[in-house]
């Protein structure tokens, strides 16, 4: 299944917890707030649906019940670098 045939916010969540945990050992967790912080949207059901449909994909793993941290795998990054075809975010270090 590709990601056009998606719920909605499966992809953008996706892409987040990949930027946010980005150069961290795998695999490494974020919390739920953080991502639809970022994302600047509500916990609702269909953040819920999207998290489940990433993990049945393998492409997250979720901690919790109800999910509370999110961790993207080794097949999410792939699929997304085949879809978003760009380099991950380059980190910006404090020049002190």
């Amino acid at each position: 299944m590709s990601f056009s045939q998606l719920p909605k916010l499966t992809k953008p969540i996706c892409r987040t917890v990949y930027e946010r945990t980005w150069g961290k050992p795998a695999p490494a967790w974020i919390a739920l707030e953080a991502v639809l912080a970022a994302l600047m949207i509500p916990h609702d059901q269909s953040v819920d649906e999207a998290i489940s449909h990433a993990v049945g994909q393998e492409w997250l793993v979720a901690e919790g019940q109800p999910v509370t941290s999110l961790a993207i795998t080794e097949q999410g990054v792939a699929t997304l670098k085949r879809v978003v075809r760009r380099a991950p975010p380059r980190r910006k270090f404090p020049l002190a």
